[in-house]
C-alpha cells in the first residue's frame, strides 16, 4: 500500500521533524531528513545560532498518526499531525511538511 492524499499514515522513525516547508530545510538539517533520521547527529552538527529558527514547527514520535493532505514528486508530504491540536491553524491538528520516507500507510 502507498501513501495517498486524504488517507492516514503513521510515523515510522523515532523522531520526525515537522517543517514549515521543504524549501525551509538547510544543508545542516540533512541528518533529520533521512529514512532513518539521526536526531543526535543533527543537533550536534548545529551551532547555537542554527538551533534557533522558524523552519521547524514540531516533532512527531514513532507511531504518531498523521493525515496526508498532499504528496510532492520530490518526496515531501504535507500532513496534519492529528494527535497535536492546533485549532487556530487547522481544526484537525498541526499542519506541516515531512519527508514521505518517514511515513508508512496506516
Amino acid at each position: 500500500m502507498e501513501l495517498q492524499p486524504g488517507r492516514e499514515a503513521v510515523v515510522r522513525v523515532a523522531v520526525a521533524t515537522l517543517w514549515t516547508s521543504p524549501e525551509a530545510v538547510r544543508p545542516v538539517d540533512r541528518p533529520a531528513l533521512a529514512a532513518r533520521a539521526d536526531i543526535p547527529a543533527w543537533i550536534s552538527g548545529m551551532d547555537s545560532d542554527q538551533q534557533v529558527g522558524d523552519c521547524v514547527l514540531s516533532q512527531l514520535l514513532l507511531g504518531e498518526r498523521v493525515l496526508v493532505t498532499e504528496l510532492r514528486p520530490d518526496g515531501w508530504a504535507h500532513v496534519i499531525a492529528v494527535e497535536q491540536p492546533a485549532a487556530k491553524l487547522d481544526p484537525r491538528g498541526y499542519p506541516g511538511w515531512l519527508p514521505a520516507d518517514q511515513l508508512v500507510p496506516a
